[in-house]
């Protein structure tokens, strides 16, 4: 098995555990042309663990616009409180991306840092990122196809409009989610049932 083939397992029954039943809202998966069309556009290559989730589901359903859990008892976004998007919404992110960068050039990276240490650059937004989840205030998690020195191609970084420091999540989707499922996060309480949400960047308090 591949590296996302396993780490979707472990994700699938990290959900299970939660009662979402993940693989019931998800969308048929993304055609070839789909996935040329993101390359073709933005001139990466897609990650390996990218293409592979896509070939797997292009997206989710709205966690928002879900009227039943059934056959789970919860409904949940596939990242924790970030609605997993397919291609086209994907590519849309990014050409609303581009435009902003091409209107507001390097002065839209004012205020914006990187935590020390991580590989990625402390921009608002460069064309080597694409996103692939968004919660309901339009930030992202995507995935970094021109990372810093040091970093990896397909690394996962958080961005948008209420992020203004940059961090790297994982070294690619596979290695975040197999990391994340062993972290186990909590569901947060806040959450209006059947809705639940979780903490993507959940660290367990040590025990001594």
């Amino acid at each position: 098995m591949t590296g996302m083939t396993t780490a979707w397992a472990a994700w699938t029954q990290f959900h299970a555990g939660h009662g979402f039943a993940i693989e019931r809202f998800l969308n048929p998966p993304a055609t070839e042309a789909d996935l040329a069309a993101i390359e073709t556009e933005t001139g990466y290559r897609l990650p390996d663990d990218l293409r592979e989730l896509w070939r797997r589901a292009n997206g989710q359903l709205d966690s928002y616009g879900i009227a039943s859990p059934a056959p789970g008892t919860v409904i949940s976004p596939v990242f924790g409180s970030y609605d997993f998007i397919g291609c086209a919404a994907a590519l849309a992110a990014y050409r609303d991306w581009t435009e902003v960068l091409e209107e507001q050039g390097d002065t839209m990276n004012d205020g914006i840092t990187r935590r020390e240490g991580d590989p990625v650059q402390a921009a608002y937004w460069i064309p080597g990122w694409l996103p692939f989840a968004v919660d309901g205030g339009g930030n992202f998690y995507a995935v970094d196809m021109a990372p810093s020195e040091g970093g990896t191609y397909g690394q996962v970084i958080l961005m948008g409009p209420d992020e203004d420091e940059r961090r790297v999540l994982g070294t690619g989707i596979a290695a975040w989610l197999t990391d994340t499922a062993r972290r186990a996060p909590p569901l947060d309480n806040e959450a209006e049932p059947p809705l639940a949400y979780f903490d993507m960047e959940y660290a367990p308090h040590a025990t001594v």
